[in-house]
């Protein structure tokens, strides 16, 4: 059987064509190739061509990160389409600062998946935000529709000192079908101005002159704001010559005002000097200087002990003190200072009620402040302190607390029948011991007393002549209460339903700390008062 060879058509002879012109074409770059192979590898290395792949592998990586790298560079970025503004009032350390950010698209297009991450600056804390943050300042906006704005309100508060420049950075990430994942970036410099928390001397504390021994500086600590400010403590610079030591505060409560008294100590010039920093979370926010220059001091005094009730008007005596001089005062609830003219130099000042409803220990100060030739001079302090008067009450009791019945006789009382209870005194619990401790109380007509008595806490009592009488040596703070009782009788004339039964009770007592004698009245008692 014959066979006959088919010519080509057109197009495969077209394709060999194409394909042998090929093959010459890479043989024209892999002839260089293998000549290196033969010389480089061939020739001087066991196992070359596995040599040779490895070589040919590791380049080929390289030239591909290179590429990736010159792409990166080259590629075009697109202008940002979404503007990020900053607004905010002016800082002032420690203080509550509104904050608005707005995010604004300028673009046609819609953006998907949009995160803002805030960087807030150390020493900055975020009070308040109408968005959630995580704990790397990321805010998830969702989406930003064409020529959109989102706004996002915050409260933040910033520990710098006055005057420091603040940089808030802000990235906005987006993530579009078209460019993938986006970064902008924007920065807001905003500088503080102005402190929440202020130390300073009060108008009238601020003279050229004191004395050279036992003067006091009141240093004025201020919160203005509405907000706690945690962790506030005054420290001294090293140039400070006063016996300002580190004092720590601890939280200002909002609108708080405290006074610090620092000793004036004079320096080798005879001047003092006093260099203050404060700080809030251990940061520093204001310092401040002072000096004055010391004298003697031989113009009056003030007697002490000072010691006032808190809702009571405090009384303070001078002596020798010249005419044209005043009193000063620091009271602990005030934010200024007190000052009264004395008018002759054996005086007796009033000072103004604290306002306290109780308040134990609490400090306050005095000084004189005189006109030494043209100068005001202040003089050594004399500090004060505050007692609150020892609870006391005084009752009528027919039956015991747990019901049991502890009188006799008819209640209502019935005209000619006799009625017979109990009157007990209280006193304390209280916060400093008294002693020379003494009750009395007169009983009214018609009322008389049995002579029984009850007294649990000691002591020694008198019932004769219609004067009730209770002495007891001394009442310790660990004792919760101290506690005495007599029994009275009445046996009326008339109906009534508000016949006296004890007049007003009296005790006086003496502060064992300070030797004051301290008294405290309870109102006085009728039928209507019985515990039935």
């Amino acid at each position: 059987m014959w066979f006959q060879r088919r010519s080509h058509s057109v197009s495969s002879r077209v394709f060999i064509q194409g394909m042998m012109a090929g093959f010459g074409f890479a043989r024209v770059f892999t002839g260089p190739i293998r000549a290196h192979y033969e010389r480089a590898y061939k020739r001087v290395r066991r196992l070359a061509r596995i040599v040779f792949l490895l070589d040919a592998a590791l380049m080929i990586v390289v030239v591909c990160l290179a590429l990736l790298i010159v792409s990166l560079v080259i590629r075009p970025v697109s202008a940002p389409d979404i503007d990020v503004q900053f607004d905010t009032p002016d800082i002032a350390a420690a203080a509550p600062t509104p904050v608005t950010i707005r995010l604004r698209s300028t673009s046609d297009d819609s953006h998907s998946f949009v995160r803002l991450r805030w960087r807030l600056p150390s020493g900055v804390q975020i009070l308040d935000a109408s968005a959630p943050f995580d704990a790397q300042g990321l805010i998830s906006v969702g989406e930003l529709p064409a020529h959109g704005e989102r706004v996002i309100h915050a409260v933040i508060r910033a520990f710098h000192p006055e005057g420091s420049p603040l940089t808030f950075s802000f990235y906005v990430e987006t993530s579009d079908r078209a460019w993938g994942t986006r970064i902008y970036g924007a920065d807001a410099i905003r500088v503080v101005r102005g402190s929440a928390v202020t130390v300073d001397l009060p108008e009238g504390a601020d003279v050229p002159c004191a004395s050279r021994e036992g003067a006091v500086l009141p240093l004025r600590i201020r919160n203005i704001t509405a907000q706690m400010i945690p962790s506030v403590e005054l420290r001294p610079l090293e140039a400070s010559s006063s016996t300002l030591e580190r004092i720590v505060l601890g939280n200002i409560s909002p609108h708080e005002t405290r006074f610090v008294f620092v000793p004036i100590v004079a320096s080798a010039d005879g001047l003092a000097h006093l260099d203050w920093e404060l700080f809030a979370t251990s940061r520093s926010l204001q310092t401040g200087s002072w000096s004055v220059q010391t004298v003697d001091w031989n113009e009056g005094d003030i007697e002490s002990p000072l010691i006032a009730q808190p809702d009571v008007p405090a009384e303070v005596r001078v002596r020798h003190v010249a005419a044209s001089s005043s009193l000063l005062a620091v009271l602990p609830s005030s934010d200024e200072l007190f000052f009264a003219p004395i008018l002759s130099s054996a005086s007796s000042i009033e000072l103004p009620s604290s306002g306290f409803a109780s308040s134990t220990h609490q400090r306050w100060m005095t000084a004189i402040v005189s006109d030494r030739d043209g100068k005001m001079c202040l003089g050594p302090a004399t500090f004060g302190v505050f007692r609150s008067v020892f609870p006391f009450r005084q009752r009528i009791q027919y039956t015991s607390e747990s019901g049991d019945q502890i009188g006799a006789g008819p209640i209502p009382f019935v005209v000619g029948e006799e009625t017979r209870m109990w009157v007990l005194w209280h006193i304390g619990p209280i916060d400093s011991a008294l002693q020379s401790i003494h009750v009395s109380a007169r009983l009214p007509n018609g009322v008389t007393a049995t002579g029984n008595v009850m007294a649990p806490d000691g002591g020694s009592w008198k019932t004769a002549d219609r004067i009730i009488e209770w002495n007891l040596p001394r009442m310790d703070t660990d004792a919760p209460e101290a506690l005495f009782g007599f029994e009275i009788a009445v046996r009326p004339s008339e109906a009534s339903s508000t016949m006296p039964l004890i007049g007003e009770a009296f005790v006086d007592g003496v502060d064992a700390s300070t030797e004051t004698m301290l008294r405290v009245r309870a109102p006085a008692l009728g039928a209507e008062d019985i515990d039935k």
